[in-house]
């Protein structure tokens, strides 16, 4: 899913959110991953794909390299004991999605890629306003999990005392 706010505005807001499938060759464990540009700066960005001639990276260390794993990407690691750290089979579908003028919203249903830790995993991405964007993550699980959320940028980034929000510059 794309979500703008403009189509030829070179600072216009817009984020790119993925779904999709886990075992797609070439694949990374990225479900619910996304980037966002605004005001001309790429905030939050993939790291692409790695070196396909690292040892063993179509075979059974493939992942052991960051890239391929979610914690490369922009998304969830729900208790990061687990391995691998997202379902190798998981899959992911965007279960809602709706472009108005003021919010746009997309939610995908990722469960899929957590199940050996929760019941329930949903990440949905707003456009609101057309200038500012929320991610809201929504977890259940049947006992305490740890879960770590990762951004990955090239922004200054300082934490507010509570180390609940971050400003990036």
């Amino acid at each position: 899913v794309f979500l703008r706010s403009a189509w030829h505005d070179p600072d216009a807001t817009f984020v790119g959110f993925k779904g999709g499938n886990n075992r797609v060759n070439h694949g990374q464990l990225d479900l619910g991953t996304f980037v966002l540009d605004s005001q001309g700066e790429r905030w939050f960005s993939d790291l692409g794909p790695d070196n396909y001639n690292l040892p063993g990276y179509f075979g059974s260390g493939r992942w052991k390299f960051y890239r391929n794993r979610a914690e490369g990407h922009n998304t969830l690691v729900i208790n990061p004991d687990a391995k691998p750290d997202q379902s190798l089979q998981a899959t992911s579908s965007i279960v809602t999605f709706r472009s108005e003028l003021e919010r746009s919203l997309a939610i995908a249903d990722l469960t899929a890629a957590y199940a050996q830790s929760a019941t329930s995993v949903r990440r949905g991405i707003v456009l609101l306003g057309r200038r500012d964007v929320l991610v809201q993550d929504e977890i259940t699980a049947e006992k305490p999990a740890e879960v770590w959320w990762f951004g990955h940028t090239a922004a200054s980034v300082v934490l507010d005392a509570s180390g609940r929000m971050a400003t990036l510059t």
